[in-house]
């Protein structure tokens, strides 16, 4: 298969999958609830995901989830390089 038309295919998946991920963490959780989640999550240091469930809940993992999986889609699609 061509490389170009693979990533055709797989960069509206991706995408997708993150606005799913996103959409489920706004499910779980009220919006002051998530929001103090994702602060937590921000300046937290890094750690495992299990550690975010632990520490911001659920709602916030899962939209935090879904946050970087649509920033490294974007960023592999404006690379110029294809992996």
């Amino acid at each position: 298969m061509n490389t170009s038309r693979y990533y055709q295919y797989i960069f509206p998946g991706t995408i997708a999958f993150s606005v799913v991920l996103m959409l489920i963490g706004l499910s779980m959780g009220h919006p002051e609830q998530l929001l103090s989640g994702l602060w937590k999550i921000v300046t937290m240091q890094d750690l495992l995901i299990t550690d975010y469930i632990h520490i911001a809940g659920p709602a916030a993992a899962f939209v935090n989830a879904g946050a970087r999986k649509r920033a490294t889609a974007a960023t592999s699609q404006i690379s110029p390089r294809r992996f």
